[in-house]
């Protein structure tokens, strides 16, 4: 739906003569939707911060902006780091979902691959290839992630 709504959707939304390439349109609509599931992350984030820091930094003096900078938001930061690369990770996922609107990913590129007929009897090695790729960026990601949170636990 995020998809439909950005290439159709959005260019309505434009200025009038105002042309937004399909790809473009795409990527919109995708940042937007992730933008939001971080902001939900975030959130929920600074929904685990005591009290308490919030008037330690009032009783330091701190304004606002120095406070949420420098005490408030890197907490909630390293409470939401799990969300976070959940959602990074999902994001990531999702671009192969931009062949529903037509628009060519690594899955569309093995597929014409193989209907090469040269190329017919390997279109298995082609899918094994993208799931090898798709598993392995996705366990570096989460890999890195799970470095973070031991490094944040010490």
């Amino acid at each position: 739906m995020v998809l439909f709504m950005g290439l159709f959707v959005l260019p309505m939304v434009m200025p009038r003569g105002f042309f937004l390439e399909p790809l473009f349109a795409i990527l919109v609509a995708l940042m937007l939707f992730h933008a939001a599931y971080f902001a939900e992350d975030i959130r929920g984030g600074l929904q685990t911060l005591e009290s308490g820091q919030v008037e330690a930094a009032d009783s330091l003096g701190l304004g606002y902006w120095p406070k949420v900078l420098l005490i408030v938001l890197p907490q909630a930061l390293k409470q939401s780091l799990p969300a976070i690369f959940n959602t990074l990770i999902g994001g990531y996922k999702d671009t192969s979902l931009v062949i529903i609107v037509g628009i060519h990913d690594i899955i569309s590129t093995a597929k014409m691959a193989y209907s090469d007929p040269g190329w017919q009897r390997y279109g298995l090695e082609a899918y094994f290839f993208v799931g090898i790729w798709y598993f392995c960026s996705c366990w570096c990601l989460s890999a890195y992630g799970r470095h973070l949170e031991r490094k944040r636990a010490k």
